[in-house]
C-alpha cells in the first residue's frame, strides 16, 4: 500500500485506563523493534500496527538498515507524530544486525519484534503481556496467520499452537515443540522477558538469523503461554529476505542448521530423544532437498553451480546414513534422483492444498 494512503496517528501518552484499574504510567515499559530495509509500500501498515496497540506504554524503536527507497523519510514523519517511537539510522548492515542494534537500546522490561513488512493485531502485546502476568512465564507466543499478497492483507493460510484454550508449558516441552515446528522458529510472534536476552544476540551478517538463537532464548525460561489467537499478519511476498533466494543465503541456511543439528546433538539425550535427533534429521534432508531445487532456479551464476554440486553430495550422503525418514521424504529424495525440476511444483502445490484443507477446518 503506498504510504500517501495512509494517515499518520498521533502517539499522545493518555491516561487511559487499562485493565479497569491501572493507568499507563502504573504498566510497564515494552520495547518493540522494528527493522526496516526498503518497505515504504508496506511501512505505514506496520507502524499503524504499532502505534495503535491498546497496550499504550510502548517504545518502539525502529530501525532503518540503509534504505534507499524514502522509508526513512516515512520512519521520521512517525517519530516527529509519535514520542514513543525512536528511529535510528544505520548503513545497511543486515536484519540481524538491525535487530541487534534494537536490543542494545532498549529500556522495557518486556521486549517483542516486529518485521516491517508483517502488522500486528491491535491487541497483540496485550494479550501477550497479560499472559505473561498471569502465568509468571517469561515467553508469550501468539498464533500466526499468512498473507500471500503483495497489497492488502487477506489471510491465506494460519499457523495456530493450539486448537483449544491458552496454555502454559515448560521450556523443555516448548523446544521440543520448535523442533517439530509446531511453534515457529521466528522471534516475531513472541513477547520475552527483557534478561533473556543478556549476552545473546543474533548472528552478524547472517540469515536465518533465528534458527539457533530462538532455541538459546527458550532454554533460559522456565515457563512459555501459548496463546490461540492470531496476532501477527505476516505477509508472504516474493521479494521478502525470507522467500528470495540465493548462493549466499543457502549457504546461511544451511549453516543455521548444520549448527542447529549440533546443538540437538549436543543436547541429546538430556533435552531432546535420540528419535527426535533422527526426525530432525530427516526433516534437514527433505529441506536440503528442496533448497537444491531453489539452487536449480539460480541461472548461471558459477558460484550456483559450485554449490549445487556441493549440496547434491552432501544430500546423498545423508541419505545413506539415514536411519529413520518418513515418506515425503523419500518420494522428494526419488525426485531428486531422477526430476528435481518437479519438487518445488510440487511442493507449492502440497503447500496450497493443504492450505486450503486447514482453512476449511478452521471454518468448519
Amino acid at each position: 500500500m503506498a504510504h500517501e494512503k495512509y494517515k499518520v496517528c498521533g502517539g499522545q501518552m493518555n491516561a487511559t485506563i487499562m485493565n479497569g484499574c491501572e493507568s499507563v504510567e502504573q504498566l510497564p515499559l515494552i520495547s518493540l523493534i522494528i527493522p526496516v530495509h526498503n518497505v515504504r509500500s508496506y511501512l505505514c501498515e506496520c507502524l499503524n500496527s504499532a502505534i495503535k496497540q491498546t497496550y499504550r506504554n510502548l517504545e518502539v524503536l525502529v530501525i532503518d538498515d540503509g534504505s534507499d527507497d524514502g522509508s526513512g523519510t516515512i520512519c521520521d514523519e512517525y517519530q516527529m507524530r509519535d514520542h514513543r517511537i525512536s528511529v535510528i539510522h544505520q548503513e545497511n548492515r543486515g536484519l540481524s544486525t538491525a535487530r541487534n542494534t534494537g536490543l542494545d537500546r532498549i529500556k522495557g522490561e518486556y521486549v517483542a519484534f516486529l518485521d516491517s513488512d508483517d502488522a500486528f493485531h491491535p491487541n497483540m502485546i496485550m494479550t501477550l503481556w497479560r499472559q505473561i502476568e498471569k502465568t509468571k512465564a517469561e515467553i508469550a507466543a501468539s498464533s500466526i496467520s499468512h498473507h500471500d499478497t503483495e497489497t492488502d492483507m487477506k489471510e491465506t493460510n494460519r499457523c495456530d499452537l493450539l486448537r483449544q484454550e491458552n496454555a502454559i508449558i515448560t521450556s523443555v516441552e516448548a523446544m521440543h515443540l520448535l523442533l517439530e515446528r509446531k511453534i515457529p522458529h521466528a522471534v516475531w510472534n513472541k513477547m520475552y522477558k527483557r534478561e533473556l536476552w543478556s549476552g545473546i544476540r543474533f548472528p552478524d551478517g547472517h540469515d536465518f538469523e533465528d534458527v539457533l538463537t530462538i532455541f538459546l532464548i527458550m532454554e533460559r525460561a522456565t515457563k512459555v503461554a501459548l496463546v490461540k489467537e492470531a496476532l501477527v499478519m505476516h505477509r508472504i511476498r516474493s521479494q521478502s529476505i525470507t522467500h528470495t533466494w540465493t548462493v549466499d543465503r543457502l549457504q546461511d541456511w544451511l549453516l543455521a542448521h548444520l549448527l542447529l543439528e549440533e546443538y540437538i546433538k549436543k543436547n541429546t539425550p538430556s533435552v531432546f530423544s535420540f528419535f527426535e535427533q533422527a526426525r530432525y534429521k530427516d526433516l534437514t534432508l527433505r529441506q536440503m532437498i528442496i533448497r537444491y531445487a531453489n539452487l536449480l532456479d539460480i541461472s548461471g551464476e558459477a558460484t550456483s553451480i559450485r554449490m549445487c554440486f556441493e549440496l547434491k553430495r552432501q544430500i546423498i550422503r545423508r541419505r545413506k546414513k539415514a536411519k529413520l525418514l518418513r515418506m515425503t521424504t523419500i518420494i522428494c529424495y526419488c525426485l531428486f534422483r531422477t526430476s528435481p525440476q518437479l519438487i518445488l511444483k510440487g511442493y507449492r502445490y502440497w503447500f496450497y492444498i493443504t492450505g486450503v484443507f486447514h482453512s476449511l477446518s478452521l471454518r468448519y
